[in-house]
């Protein structure tokens, strides 16, 4: 098996593992309406793609956001992370639609989204390159990607910390641990970064977020 493969397949093993937790990633997730919307410019009626959805936190969030005239598209490849998004898209009774795909090579209509979210999941990706990538060819022109995530990259005081979680993400997730801002930056052209409150993540590990524009 080729060396992507089995990154692939590890990280799906390492999340479908993690998938009966409520890691504290999920709570910000969950938080995207008060500190995340904003900054995206998320309105009724978008088409909405969410990037390695897990367990489908940001759901109520985006759906209330984008209204009955919008959409909202999920895509993850953990069956289990999958599974628990469609038992809160039920508990919440939301409308979305939920595709098992590798971010990287996903199969998205060009062109087809206004605004696509990525929160605590491109850190985790096998490819982050090709990942963004597919939500650069998803998004319309002047389409918005919003990214909150682990900043792998060993900087300051924190570098120990982040070289640990780093280790971590490539060794159990199969992750390619890149710099997001600079992938992001190359892909997209425009990158924004945006201040993420106080307390988001708990401050255990160091945070990057980020709007990129199509």
């Amino acid at each position: 098996m080729a060396t992507f493969e089995r990154r692939v397949e590890r990280g799906r093993r390492y999340w479908d593992n993690l998938s009966s937790l409520a890691p504290a990633m999920e709570r910000t997730a969950a938080d995207l309406d008060s500190f995340g919307l904003e900054p995206l410019d998320l309105r009724a009626g978008h088409h909405v793609l969410d990037v390695g959805c897990g367990a489908g936190a940001a759901f109520p969030a985006l759906c209330s956001a984008v209204g009955p005239t919008g959409r909202v598209v999920g895509i993850d490849f953990s069956d289990r992370m999958l599974q628990r998004a469609r038992e809160r898209i039920d508990e919440y009774r939301l409308t979305v639609e939920l595709r098992r795909a590798e971010a990287s090579r996903a199969d998205v209509e060009p062109g087809g989204y206004d605004r696509a979210v990525a929160v605590f999941a491109l850190s985790a990706m096998a490819d982050v390159t090709g990942t963004l990538r597919t939500v650069h060819r998803a998004l319309r022109p002047g389409g918005r990607l919003l990214v909150v995530d682990l900043d792998l990259v060993p900087r300051g005081r924190a570098a120990p910390v982040t070289r640990a979680v780093r280790g971590l993400y490539r060794s159990r997730a199969g992750a390619s641990a890149e710099d997001l801002t600079a992938v992001a930056t190359a892909t997209f052209g425009e990158v924004r970064a945006i201040e993420l409150p106080l307390g988001v993540g708990a401050g255990w590990a160091p945070l990057v977020g980020f709007v990129a524009t199509a």
